[in-house]
């Protein structure tokens, strides 16, 4: 993929080259002024959607996800450091929204109304990093604006959703017009397919101001209650979801050159003793999939090699897989695992080629995030039946039996106070999140973080391992070209905030009740 976009990059310079006049050769040739959307449409959605959550993703170890008996590969510390704030994908959507301008055809629009797509998705990603971000006064370099100011969190959240909703009635405009999009490694052109993203995406960012919605309810700039209704309401119409597992935003792995799974390794297990050694798996998830008596776990993870050693059948015993402390030090962790005391990663699954598609958005979270929002009385639905519909999606995504989760819901679910559902009350959120978190594992690169920091469920692991005061960090710091070029607006920001310092602990807005 890499090299056919860059093949059509070179073809671009070269056919747009020649020897007439002075002007002509101050126009750099590596540098073309003019580039088609679609090229620039391939590039941000690999640079988007290209799996930042899979198990060599540092993301995994702060979500408590995979334990790592060796510090060098990561630690649940939490000392967060410095962010880049990705002006650059705001950028190029801009350039990806003049060059569609420039050919200036009806066809176009597509690629205007996926920029702004995505530009949404940049903004209250880096939002969700640092808290208050420059937006409204961002990307003025043109008028010589190089100081912008920050916008507030609560801004930056209602401008973003307000574009998703202005993407998802151009699309569907788009659609109805038989518009198609070239460029598109994710859903092929399929701009269905990118609304129900679009909205999913505007559910997801909805869910992430929970701790709002009361404060909010009724407020003209940002209602969180009546927006979620009305995506809700209108998710079979309207405002189209993701309702299918395939509908998701995934990235599929294939058997090629530079698109096989990025722990793959050629010589199995045997030619990567690093491998072996380095994916232990969290007690946080085989804990709750023992009480749940979930398959899954089984799916997921390796029995510890002294459990139930030598009686057939151990690997579908509970009793055979045991967790490691995300909070304790890699040493003492990883001793455990040299004596064969805790649980691996599944080798034969992660260490393959094709592996598991990488989710930045599924159905999964679509479901659970339905089912909050009904239990928390945002919208009149039955929370458990999206709540059940979670679990499903999740297992059918690790090809789970057919027959197994109809057992599973028939016997278990109904008998196991664990996993039944206990009504729209705080027990029942707590249900809803937990499983949420489980469906999470090792995908959608930092949400399963977002989540446990919005609500504490589960409730992560504090040990020896912490590097921040036994606490779980809240956000990053700003990047330190803002203290270089930007100081006193930055300045400004954080006195709002966080009492004027750049505390990787403070509680930006959306997290204060």
């Amino acid at each position: 993929m890499k090299l056919k976009i860059y093949s059509l990059i070179l073809l671009t310079v070269l056919l747009g080259t020649g020897c007439n006049t002075f002007d002509d050769l101050q126009v750099n040739p590596n540098k073309p002024s003019e580039v088609s959307p679609d090229l620039i449409l391939a590039g941000r959605v690999y640079g988007i959607f290209y799996p930042g959550s899979t198990i060599k993703n540092s993301a995994v170890y702060s979500n408590q996800f995979i334990v790592s008996p060796d510090e060098l590969y990561g630690a649940a510390g939490y000392n967060f450091g410095r962010t880049a704030i990705n002006y650059d994908g705001i950028f190029q959507c801009d350039q990806m929204i003049k060059e569609a301008e420039r050919i200036g055809t009806d066809d176009m629009e597509p690629y205007k109304t996926l920029a702004k797509l995505f530009k949404a998705y940049y903004y209250s990603q880096m939002s969700l990093w640092v808290g208050d971000i420059p937006m409204s006064d961002a990307m003025k370099g043109e008028e010589e604006n190089f100081t912008p100011i920050y916008d507030t969190q609560k801004q930056v959240f209602a401008q973003s959703l307000n574009m998703l909703k202005e993407v998802n009635t151009e699309l569907k405009d788009q659609i109805a017009k038989g518009y198609l999009v070239d460029g598109d490694v994710l859903y092929s052109g399929n701009l269905t397919k990118w609304r129900r993203f679009t909205n999913s995406l505007r559910l997801r960012l909805l869910i992430h101001l929970s701790q709002k919605a009361d404060e909010l309810e009724g407020d003209l700039e940002l209602d969180i209650k009546a927006q979620f209704a009305e995506i809700y309401n209108g998710r079979n119409s309207e405002f189209p979801i993701i309702s299918d597992l395939d509908d998701a935003a995934q990235w599929i792995f294939l058997d090629k050159d530079d698109h096989r799974y990025p722990s793959y390794h050629a010589n199995g297990f045997d030619g990567d003793e690093e491998w072996n050694q380095r994916y232990g798996v969290s007690n946080n998830i085989i804990d709750l999939f023992k009480e749940w008596r979930d398959p899954r776990l089984f799916v997921l993870c390796e029995p510890a090699d002294v459990l139930n050693a030598g009686v057939e059948g151990r690997e579908k015993m509970f009793s055979s897989y045991e967790g490691m402390d995300p909070g304790n030090t890699p040493n003492t962790e990883g001793k455990r695992m040299l004596a064969g005391e805790v649980s691996r990663i599944n080798r034969k699954k992660y260490i393959t080629a094709t592996g598991e598609p990488g989710i930045l958005l599924g159905l999964q979270e679509v479901e659970f995030a339905l089912a909050e929002g009904c239990a928390r009385g945002w919208a009149t639905g039955n929370a458990e039946t999206h709540y059940i519909n979670g679990i499903k999606a999740s297992m059918n995504f690790y090809k789970i039996n057919q027959a197994e989760i109809d057992n599973y819901f028939s016997e278990v679910y109904a008998s196991n106070p664990s996993v039944t559902y206990k009504g729209d009350n705080e027990v029942g959120i707590t249900q809803i999140l937990e499983q949420k978190y489980a469906a999470f594992f090792c995908n959608s690169n930092w949400e399963p973080f977002y989540n446990v920091r919005r609500t504490g469920i589960p409730e992560f692991k504090v040990g020896p391992a912490n590097k921040n005061d036994n606490k779980i960090a809240k956000r990053w710091l700003y990047p330190q070209v803002e203290y270089e070029k930007n100081e006193t607006n930055l300045r400004e920001a954080l006195v709002r905030q966080y009492n004027g310092e750049d505390d990787r602990n403070g509680l930006m807005w959306l997290l204060k009740d």
